[in-house]
């Protein structure tokens, strides 16, 4: 079967962190309803700052992403860069094959030169995360090494420092620029940070010696400011509270990444998220590929501002509960699709061929220094 997994007795998978990459995928596509769909631009008054609300309290999303895989990754030796093979490939399956697929149904309105542009999926930025973690991906090993060469008490400062200088001073610094061209948070260099601390959280078990309640109690008083500084307070520098650089934004993504680390689950609940939590990553590569982005999520949702108030949550919430389904079911037929053809042996294959050409090149060039 397609969804088993190892003996859950001597399984290690964190299966809490696993959860979470499913439960921030679909706050992922709470934030495209809101934005991309048109709510938040098309609702006033009381309805606005209900949608105002959901899109604070799930932008700690994508920093839960990129926590994630410090924390996960952090303990990963040794280090594959081949592996960006298949990570490229699931890209390419969608940056490419949606669009080949509207070329074909549609050519006069697809032109060639996006159906190339597509099968350079990193290169040519089509998606932000994907081209902001290709960077990442390639200097991960380095920043493990980094920090597996502190100590716990230096490796507290580091990020002690890394959180004062990126992300407090930054939070306010944005008032008046992009002091440290991070870019609201969308590139490498912020993505970079994030994994540092997920690095740390894992290295120092941070999660084990801090209780949840000061997590979730921290985590709502952050939404709640956030989002009353952004919506009731006509002072610039309140409103960048509401940015994945903002210091709030980054205590609740670390308070979940730590909440659900610590969670466990009984061996059935256990396959059933590590069913699903591969294809979390798929949804975002689905619904954010620009065709489907610009023609079916562009402006789709703003019907829902005709709704009562009390009626914008459920339907926010519902109408990305199924792009999220329909989505992960996507991705779920595509990688069963990939094994039953063998490409995953072919990609395994390739990805031995290119370990050893690597190594090579790495032993040769250290051999003459």
């Amino acid at each position: 079967m397609i969804c088993t997994v190892q003996n859950l007795l001597t399984d290690r998978r964190n299966y809490g962190i696993d959860l979470l990459r499913l439960v921030a995928m679909f706050m992922v596509v709470i934030l495209h309803v809101l934005g991309q769909g048109g709510v938040l631009s098309a609702t006033t008054g009381d309805k606005h700052h209900i949608a105002w609300f959901l899109e604070t309290a799930t932008y700690c999303a994508v920093d839960c992403y990129a926590i994630i895989s410090g924390f996960v990754a952090y303990n990963e030796n040794p280090y594959r860069y081949t592996k960006f093979f298949s990570f490229w490939l699931q890209i390419f399956a969608y940056s490419f094959g949606i669009t080949l697929l509207a070329f074909l149904l549609k050519p006069e309105s697809i032109g060639i030169t996006t159906v190339i542009k597509s099968s350079l999926p990193v290169a040519s930025g089509a998606y932000w995360y994907v081209s902001a973690y290709a960077g990442l991906f390639f200097i991960i090993p380095w920043l493990n090494k980094l920090m597996r060469s502190c100590n716990l008490k230096e490796a507290t400062r580091l990020i002690t420092v890394v959180i004062f200088a990126f992300v407090v001073y930054v939070t306010f610094a944005n008032c008046l620029g992009d002091c440290f061209k991070l870019e609201g948070g969308y590139s490498f260099v912020w993505l970079s940070i994030l994994y540092l601390v997920g690095a740390w959280l894992k290295k120092c078990d941070i999660p084990k010696h801090i209780r949840n309640s000061y997590f979730l109690v921290g985590s709502a008083i952050c939404i709640v400011f956030s989002w009353f500084a952004h919506e009731f307070i006509p002072v610039s520098v309140f409103s960048v509270f509401v940015n994945y650089t903002s210091f709030t934004i980054v205590f609740v993504a670390i308070s979940l990444v730590s909440v659900f680390s610590k969670l466990h689950f009984s061996p059935k609940s256990s396959k059933v998220i590590a069913c699903f939590s591969p294809a979390a990553f798929g949804v975002y590569l689905i619904h954010v590929q620009p065709i489907v982005w610009g023609h079916f999520m562009s402006n789709a949702f703003v019907w829902i501002a005709d709704f009562p108030a009390w009626l914008l949550p459920i339907l926010v919430l519902g109408s990305s509960f199924v792009i999220f389904v329909v989505c992960l079911l996507i991705e779920k037929i595509r990688l069963i699709l990939f094994k039953l053809l063998k490409i995953n042996q072919f990609t395994g294959f390739v990805e031995k061929k290119l370990d050893y050409i690597v190594n090579s090149i790495f032993d040769k060039t250290a051999s003459k220094i």
